[in-house]
C-alpha cells in the first residue's frame, strides 16, 4: 500500500502539471499563430481541408461552402502578425493566474468597433499540431 505522503506528492504533481500544459498550450498557439501568417508553406500544411468557410449571404442568411486546398490562397492577416521586433500581443486571462482552459481549441476573432469588422478562425490541437478547422466571414 502506498505510503500517504507519496499519494499526496503525486497529486501535487499531476495537478501542478494540468495547469502549466494549459499555459504552455496558450505559448504554444500564439508562437503557432504568427508562423501561420508569416509562412505560405506552413499555413498550408496547417489547415484541415475541406475548410468550412461561413459567411453572410447577399439576403442577409448565411451561408457554408467548402474550401479545398487547390482553392486556398495564403492568409496573410493583419499586419499587427507581420511584427518582427518590439512586439506585443493583447491578451485577455479570465482568471489572475493567467491560464487558459486545456481544451485543445482556440478562436482567433477580428472583432471591429463600427468598422464592420467580424471573422474569426477556429483552431483544434491535433496528434500536437495545430490547424484551423473552420472561418467565420461576417464582414461587411
Amino acid at each position: 500500500m502506498m505510503p500517504k505522503a507519496i499519494y499526496v506528492v503525486i497529486l501535487m504533481m499531476i495537478s501542478g502539471c494540468s495547469g502549466v500544459s494549459g499555459r504552455s498550450q496558450t505559448m504554444d498557439f500564439r508562437d503557432f499563430v504568427r508562423e501561420f501568417f508569416r509562412s505560405e508553406d506552413f499555413q498550408a500544411s496547417h489547415i484541415h481541408f475541406p475548410l468550412e468557410v461561413i459567411s453572410w449571404t447577399g439576403d442577409g442568411g448565411v451561408s457554408s461552402t467548402f474550401v479545398t486546398e487547390n482553392e486556398w490562397s495564403f492568409y496573410e492577416g493583419p499586419a499587427y502578425f507581420q511584427c518582427n521586433e518590439s512586439c506585443y500581443d493583447i491578451m485577455i486571462y479570465d482568471d489572475f493566474d493567467k491560464r487558459q482552459r486545456d481544451s485543445g481549441e482556440r478562436v482567433l476573432a477580428f472583432e471591429g468597433v463600427s468598422n464592420g469588422i467580424n471573422s474569426s478562425m477556429y483552431f483544434r490541437l491535433t496528434d500536437g499540431n495545430w490547424y484551423l478547422v473552420k472561418i467565420e466571414d461576417f464582414n461587411n
